[in-house]
């Protein structure tokens, strides 16, 4: 049961730490790599923040819901994770 806690959680700290990281200082203001990194570790989740700007145009929120989804994203992927290695532990 601690296992499946532990992954999920860590993956997303990782990943918000490393977006705030692209995004603050080495993504200053879309004018640095970061934003481009950023995107990088956010797909899919980021795609699918462009098509809701697409269809509802508010610039400022399309890296929000990149951030949100990703953290939904990578939260998942620690969760299936770690089932699968309690599975095969038996």
């Amino acid at each position: 049961m601690r296992l499946r806690f532990l992954v999920p959680t860590l993956f997303v700290t990782i990943y918000l730490i490393a977006s705030f990281l692209f995004l603050g200082p080495f993504g200053g203001v879309g004018h640095g790599w970061g934003v481009g990194a950023f995107m990088d570790i956010s797909l899919p989740a980021i795609l699918l923040a462009i098509a809701i700007d697409g269809l509802y145009p508010h610039h400022d929120l399309t890296v929000w819901f990149g951030l949100l989804g990703g953290a939904v994203q990578y939260a998942l992927i620690g969760y299936l994770i770690a089932r699968l290695v309690k599975k095969l532990k038996g």
